[in-house]
């Protein structure tokens, strides 16, 4: 394939010269959409495309091959970074590892943690109350049709939130928007975390609530702000939006913006190769296109 592609444009990519392998490439569907034609790869941490094609398909130059099979358009993002490269693009976007770690990105519900099992008995007792919690659990039946047990239900859904908070302070000026904020009683304890949505004259708007953040009824308090450092006297709180209520909130789980990136690039090791023996066919159709 050596002079296989002198016909494709050239552009400018990432600051790189390339060779735009989609400009006229339209391979018979049904070569493509043949499941059978595909083989699972799984890349390895530093593992670049052309070192794919090197280990699977002998030849470095097949790499067009690699892209191809996934449907890669951008390359240079979705392919996955290593472990170093990571990290640097973790920093670059959210400041700092501590950041992404410690900040919630959103909610989502934990099935996949939970391998609880409950009887028909536990299902319709009181342990599900309030009765909406059901909605967690399916049956597990036999070929009957009778309900054997309750498992988690495999659900995907994500909220933004899981509580909107306005916090009114003696000083708002010096907090910085985004940061996460925490709120001590005068001996110190912990009452409650959470991420400032936004700031205004005097009380901040948060967001993602961890712990009882309390009414400065009878309540000296204060609330300071990670990043910025600012700490500022509470005098007084209310919610004004509650996305998950206290019983649902075992069914919920934060998800950092760290455990998101990382999440995202894990999935992109796990790639199909179109098999070797489908080579040369592959080949013969491109350069009939051409």
């Amino acid at each position: 394939m050596n002079n296989l592609f002198e016909k494709y444009p050239v552009i400018n990519y990432a600051n790189n010269v390339s060779i735009n392998i989609l400009a006229k490439i339209d391979i018979a569907k049904s070569t493509l959409s043949d499941s059978s034609i595909y083989y699972p790869y799984t890349i390895k941490d530093g593992e670049t495309p052309y070192q794919v094609a090197l280990n699977y398909y002998s030849d470095p130059r097949y790499v067009w091959l690699v892209f191809m099979s996934n449907k890669l358009v951008d390359p240079y993002y979705e392919w996955p970074l290593d472990n170093n490269t990571f990290e640097q693009h973790i920093v670059k976007k959210y400041g700092s590892l501590q950041n992404a770690i410690e900040k919630t990105a959103f909610y989502r519900i934990t099935y996949k943690n939970d391998d609880r099992m409950l009887s028909p008995a536990q299902y319709n007792d009181n342990i599900l109350t309030p009765g909406y919690l059901k909605k967690y659990w399916k049956p597990v039946v036999n070929e009957a049709g009778t309900t054997l047990f309750y498992d988690r239900k495999n659900d995907m859904t994500v909220v933004e939130t899981n509580k909107i908070m306005e916090i009114y302070v003696s000083n708002t000026q010096t907090f910085t928007n985004g940061e996460n904020v925490l709120q001590s009683n005068t001996a110190g304890g912990l009452l409650g975390k959470g991420q400032i949505k936004s700031l205004e004259t005097d009380r901040i708007i948060i967001q993602h609530i961890e712990g009882a953040f309390a009414n400065t009824t009878g309540v000296v308090s204060t609330i300071k702000g990670q990043e910025s450092n600012t700490t500022s006297t509470v005098t007084n709180t209310r919610v004004l939006y509650t996305a998950l209520s206290a019983q649902e909130y075992v069914y919920w789980e934060p998800v950092s913006y760290y455990t998101y990136e990382s999440e995202i690039n894990e999935s992109r090791k796990f790639i199909t190769l179109i098999d070797s023996a489908y080579v040369d066919r592959i080949e013969k159709e491109i350069q009939e296109l051409l």
